[in-house]
């Protein structure tokens, strides 16, 4: 199981930062900070209108700035970084225990949060949905008004979608993604 798992997060960061270095952030205007004065975008429980996942007591959405969200979670396990294909910045790759961050620039936010995946039955979301879950669950916690492909059920609210990928009726992944890497 735990090799099945590290396999599993390994495949899953790859096809994400494929997704994040690639995923349409531009940084115009940016001149190195984190956004302007009162932009509730800049927070970890900011203005984003989507789902959010919560840990240790922390609501953290996409499209907002990681940084406030690590003074407030701690330093991850692990962070790996990379030179944005976007052309101008660096996305990163914050892993902690049972999820991981992806970040990426973005207009007004350095470091924006681009998608949040949960690799383990470790953490769950707020609506109790977790690795190993029926897609029977998901529904029950969710409802019914998604969008399903190659496995994949997809929940879009406001600037995000929340993917569960089901194999064999089961959870492997959730995934909270930004639409900006649509």
């Amino acid at each position: 199981m735990k090799k099945k798992l590290v396999s599993l997060m390994l495949v899953v960061m790859v096809c994400m930062f494929s997704l994040v270095a690639c995923g349409g952030g531009d940084d115009k205007g940016n001149d190195g900070n984190n956004g302007g004065g009162g932009d509730a975008a800049n927070t970890p429980n900011g203005s984003s209108s989507g789902y959010t996942f919560e840990y240790k007591g922390t609501s953290i959405s996409v499209n907002t700035a990681i940084e406030p969200v690590i003074e407030k979670i701690g330093e991850p396990s692990s962070k790996f970084e990379a030179p944005s294909c976007a052309g101008q910045g660096t996305d990163f790759i914050y892993t902690y225990s049972g999820f991981e961050i992806d970040t990426s620039p973005a207009e007004n936010i350095t470091n924006a949060i681009a998608a949040i995946i949960i690799v383990s039955d470790e953490v769950e979301t707020p609506e109790g949905i977790t690795i190993g879950n029926t897609k029977e669950e998901v529904e029950a916690a969710y409802g019914t008004d998604y969008t399903e492909s190659n496995g994949m059920m997809t929940y879009a609210k406001g600037d995000m979608k929340l993917n569960f990928l089901i194999k064999n009726n089961v959870v492997d992944s959730v995934q909270y993604m930004s639409n900006a890497l649509n």
